[in-house]
């Protein structure tokens, strides 16, 4: 969801002005794991594969 991807962007903001680019870049692929994670035990959202 929207309200979990907008904490995602909240925490890669925090990320880059602490360490820089470089670091958040190596973990963008994770961003939309995580996302998808918070969404299923925060709002209740169903997971889908595929």
């Amino acid at each position: 969801g929207g309200f979990v991807d907008g904490i995602c962007f909240s925490f890669k903001a925090w990320s880059i002005k602490k360490k820089g680019p470089v670091i958040v870049s190596i973990f963008h692929p994770l961003s939309t794991i995580w996302a998808a994670i918070l969404s299923f035990f925060l709002l209740g959202d169903s997971l889908r594969w595929g």
